[in-house]
């Protein structure tokens, strides 16, 4: 799977450092020569349908830093049916040093959520055997545009990168008087896999759950319905974060 950016424009942008959190395994920049995403600037991507929201999402984030159309979106079946893209998947692999991509590219977290970012004269490619790994790649491009003094331009760059630990959670007691709207809880759980978070534990929720069943059970206290729930699990889903809802049983 892939997504290529296309037709990026020669910068001559202010030099600043650059955030990246989590910090990517493998990265190398290039100082001499920055790109910058334009309005003429192309999406190129293999992406199903059922992903497009990956795509959504960071033309809504491209809208946000000021631009003032979306960029245009063509499908590819292969990076190979695009000659004039100049880029092959194995070729773009040499990029990095042998023995790093020998030793990684079987690894489970990086075929299930790993990924590689690199750029070239006019174009950047990310590039991944999963669309969570495509969405990883998208959120560091995303950090690596925010980094930059005009929120649109970049190093040239090569960055291979793959979780350290598959399972990266943050739990939230919700049940103490704060209780968020699911409006607010959908804002926590963007912005949290944004640094890849892959896991948002609601603690207490036996206390805040509206039981069909038991209505006395947290009444008064702002309980989320079934459909509310649902409504979460959703959109959870779709920036690849298991919503996990924890009942207090014998306490």
């Amino acid at each position: 799977m892939f997504i290529c950016l296309d037709n990026l424009a020669k910068s001559e942008e202010i030099k600043r450092e650059i955030f990246l959190i989590p910090q990517p395994r493998y990265i190398k920049l290039e100082n001499f020569q920055k790109l910058k995403i334009t309005e003429q600037s192309k999406l190129f991507t293999d992406l199903e349908p059922n992903y497009s929201f990956i795509i959504e999402q960071f033309q809504e984030k491209l809208e946000n830093f000021g631009i003032k159309k979306k960029l245009e979106v063509q499908k590819a079946n292969d990076l190979n049916s695009f000659p004039n893209l100049n880029l092959n998947i194995e070729k773009v692999r040499k990029f990095f040093p042998e023995n790093l991509y020998k030793k990684i590219k079987n690894e489970k977290d990086f075929i299930e959520q790993g990924y590689v970012l690199i750029s070239t004269e006019s174009k950047l490619l990310i590039e991944a055997t999963s669309p969570q790994g495509i969405f990883y790649g998208v959120q560091t491009l995303i950090q690596l545009l925010n980094s930059s003094h005009d929120k649109f331009s970049l190093n040239k760059i090569r960055i291979l990168d793959y979780p350290a630990l598959r399972i990266r959670g943050i739990s939230d007691d919700i049940s103490r008087g704060q209780v968020p709207t699911t409006e607010n809880l959908k804002k926590f759980i963007k912005e949290l896999s944004h640094y890849k978070i892959n896991q948002y534990y609601l603690i207490n929720m036996q206390d805040m759950f509206n039981f069909s069943n038991h209505p006395e059970i947290g009444k008064d206290r702002g309980t989320y319905l079934k459909e509310e729930i649902i409504e979460l699990h959703n959109y959870a889903k779709k920036h690849f974060i298991e919503l996990i809802p924890i009942f207090q049983t014998i306490g």
